[in-house]
C-alpha cells in the first residue's frame, strides 16, 4: 500500500482529497500520522480524536504542529483558566493553533483600545475566527454600512457578540430590509447596533413565529415591535404570552388587551415574572385602599412600568416585606382622591 494510500485509510478520505492536501501542503505526506495524532490526543483528550482528524483535515498544517507548546504559549496570553476553553477554539478553528496571539491581542488592542483588552481576549474564546481578522479592515466595512459616526456603537456590538466583525454586513442589512421594508433601513440598523445579535437571526422566521402567536393580523405592529425593542426578536414568544396574559388578567386586561400591550410596549417582554408579580403586588394594594381598577387606572400602571415594583435597595416583593417600592409611591400620589385608607 502506497503511502497515500494509508493516509487515505488512516484519514477515511478519498484518494482525490488526499492528493489535494498534499498538493497544498507536501510536507503532510512525510508525516507518521498515527503518531500526530496519538500526540494531539494526549493534549486535547481521547474524546476529542474525531475532532482532531477533522481539524488536520480542514487545516493540513495542524499536523505539524507541537500541540503542547501551542497550548501552553496560548496560556501565557489568554490564561491557564482558560485551558479548556482554548483547546475547544483550536479544534473549532485549526488556524487558531498556528497565530502568534500576543500579536493578535496587541493589535486588536490598537483597535479596540487597551480598556478592552480583557473582551478581547473573551471575544476571541468566544469566537476563535475573531483571532484571524483584520480588524482595521472590520471596522471600516461597518462604518461604510452604518455611518462612520457610529464607529464606537460598531466596536461595542463587535466585542458584545464577536461574530458581528465577521459578517458581510451589506447583505445583513439588504436580508432584514425584505422583510422590515426599505423604508425601515435606518431603524434596522439602530436596531442592529443596539442589540448586537440582531444580525444573526432569521428574520422571516422571525416574523412567522411571532406570528403564530401573536397573530397573521399583527405583523405590522410585530414588525414595528421589533425595531422599537429589538430584544423582542429573539423571545420565545409562547412562553412570554402564556405569562403575560396570565398576568394581565389578574388586573383585568383580555388577553387580546394584553397582546395589545405587549405590541405597543414591547419592553414589558423583557421582564421577569417575578416583576410582573411584584407589580400585582402594587396594584393588589390599591384596589384594597380604594383605587378603582377602571381604564384610567390600567392605563396608568401600563405606561409607569419603569418604576420599580420592588422594596427600595432590594429585588423583594412587598408582599414579602420591606419599605414602600417607587411604583407604589407614584401610584399613592396619582389617585390620592381615591384612596380611602392605607393598607401599609
Amino acid at each position: 500500500m502506497s503511502k497515500l494510500e494509508q493516509i487515505c485509510k488512516f484519514y477515511d478520505i478519498s484518494v482525490e482529497v488526499g492528493k489535494g492536501i498534499i498538493g497544498k501542503f507536501p510536507p503532510f505526506a512525510g508525516y507518521n500520522h498515527s503518531k500526530v495524532v496519538n500526540e494531539a490526543i494526549e493534549v486535547y483528550g481521547i474524546n476529542n480524536e474525531v475532532k482532531i482528524k477533522e481539524s488536520i483535515m480542514k487545516f493540513p498544517r495542524f499536523a505539524g504542529y507541537n500541540h503542547s507548546k501551542v497550548v501552553n504559549e496560548a496560556i501565557e496570553v489568554y490564561g491557564i483558566n482558560n485551558e479548556v476553553k482554548i483547546k475547544e477554539s483550536i479544534l473549532k478553528f485549526p488556524p487558531f493553533a498556528g497565530l502568534n496571539h500576543s500579536k493578535v491581542v496587541n493589535e486588536a488592542i490598537e483597535v479596540y483600545g487597551i480598556n478592552n483588552e480583557v473582551k478581547i481576549k473573551e471575544s476571541i474564546l468566544k469566537f476563535p475566527p475573531f483571532a484571524g481578522l483584520n480588524h482595521s479592515r472590520v471596522i471600516n466595512e461597518a462604518a461604510e454600512v452604518y455611518g462612520i459616526n457610529n464607529e464606537g456603537k460598531i466596536k461595542e456590538a463587535i466585542l458584545k457578540f464577536p461574530s458581528f466583525a465577521g459578517l458581510n454586513h451589506s447583505r445583513v442589512i439588504n436580508e432584514a430590509t425584505e422583510v422590515y421594508g426599505i423604508n425601515n433601513e435606518v431603524k434596522i440598523k439602530e436596531s442592529i447596533l443596539k442589540f448586537s445579535r440582531f444580525v444573526a437571526l432569521n428574520h422571516a422566521r422571525v416574523i412567522n413565529e411571532a406570528t403564530e402567536v401573536y397573530g397573521a393580523n399583527n405583523e405590522v405592529k410585530i414588525k414595528e415591535a421589533i425595531l422599537k425593542f429589538p430584544q423582542f426578536a429573539s423571545l420565545n414568544h409562547a412562553r412570554i404570552i402564556k405569562q403575560k396574559t396570565k398576568i394581565g388578567g389578574l388586573i383585568g386586561f383580555s388577553n387580546q388587551q394584553t397582546i395589545d400591550t405587549l405590541l405597543e410596549n414591547p419592553v414589558y417582554t423583557s421582564y421577569s415574572y417575578k416583576r410582573d408579580l411584584a407589580r400585582i403586588d402594587v396594584a393588589r394594594i390599591l384596589i384594597n385602599e380604594g383605587v378603582s381598577l377602571n381604564e384610567e387606572f390600567k392605563d396608568w400602571f401600563v405606561k409607569t412600568h419603569i418604576a420599580s415594583p420592588y422594596s427600595p435597595g432590594t429585588f423583594h416583593r412587598i408582599s414579602h416585606g420591606g419599605g414602600e417600592p417607587k411604583l407604589l409611591t407614584l401610584a399613592r400620589k396619582k389617585f390620592a382622591d381615591q384612596i380611602k385608607t392605607y393598607s401599609l
